[in-house]
């Protein structure tokens, strides 16, 4: 997920990097590197390039999984940690946090609901 979400802000913004926050551009723009296939047929790049997408990391992402990467595009950490960034967006304007569950759903809506939302309630 990290990988994927950082994907998108570099290849959304790679005509215009300076949009990005200036703390953390410059490890984000190095993820649309990872995803360059150019010699790839258009017809199979995608399945290359996307294999295993939000099911393993790959070894070219692994460099860039920092800490302050993870933090910065996902919600980590302890319950405490979570409903912290939580406020923090929502202090910076943001009013709808999405929960995309990778691998138990039911359970991790379940935990979400209960450990996080009472502190918005």
């Amino acid at each position: 997920m990290v990988a994927s979400s950082s994907n998108i802000f570099a290849l959304s913004t790679h005509t215009n990097p300076e949009v990005l926050p200036a703390d953390f551009r410059q490890e984000l723009m190095a993820f649309a590197n990872v995803y360059k296939e150019p010699v790839a047929p258009v017809e199979t790049r995608h399945i290359k390039l996307y294999s295993g997408y939000l099911q393993k990391l790959r070894p070219e992402h692994a460099a860039l999984m920092t800490e302050k990467i993870m933090r910065a595009t996902t919600l980590v950490g302890t319950k405490e940690q979570v409903i912290e960034s939580i406020r923090q967006m929502h202090a910076a304007g943001v009013h709808q946090v999405a929960v995309q569950p990778i691998l138990d759903t039911t359970a991790t809506i379940d935990q979400f609901a209960n450990e996080i939302m009472p502190a918005f309630q």
